[in-house]
């Protein structure tokens, strides 16, 4: 009598954990699933500009034509011919005010044209500026990554 007791507590045992093992596995399966679905990698990562010591950038926006970067001056002194240009000179930029007096805030604006909604974009910018108005060049690589129509 006592071998049948004991025969069927495990039964019982053992049918309880495979009805909620299987549960719980499908569970997990169907949360992974929605989670490959609605997440992706490229949204996973925060859009972000950052600039050397002396620059600080207060915003970037990219779109599908060009990108706007608002950097602000804080260096302490004025900023004579200052202009920027991508890394690898593939798109061109425009920069306001020139000369920038001290904590003035510049604005950039690059063509971009040929980025797509949707991608996530890398844009490595030097910014040159000289100290005084007959000095030499200074250069400052900024970075700007941001997911396109986000």
């Amino acid at each position: 009598m006592m071998r049948v007791m004991k025969s069927r507590k495990s039964q019982f045992a053992l049918e309880f954990l495979m009805t909620y093992g299987w549960v719980i596995l499908t569970t997990m399966a169907i949360i992974g699933v929605l989670a490959y679905l609605t997440l992706s990698p490229k949204d996973a990562i925060p859009n972000r500009c950052t600039f050397p010591a002396g620059f600080q950038c207060m915003g970037a926006q990219i779109s599908s034509t060009d990108a706007q970067m608002k950097i602000k001056n804080s260096m302490g002194i004025s900023l004579y011919s200052i202009r920027a240009v991508s890394s690898d000179n593939s798109f061109n930029c425009s920069v306001s005010p020139n000369p920038c007096p001290e904590d003035c805030t510049l604005f950039v604006i690059c063509n971009t044209t040929g980025t797509r909604s949707g991608d996530a974009t890398k844009l490595n910018v030097n910014l040159y500026y000289k100290k005084q108005s007959n000095g030499y060049d200074q250069v400052a690589q900024g970075e700007v990554y941001e997911n396109i129509g986000r």
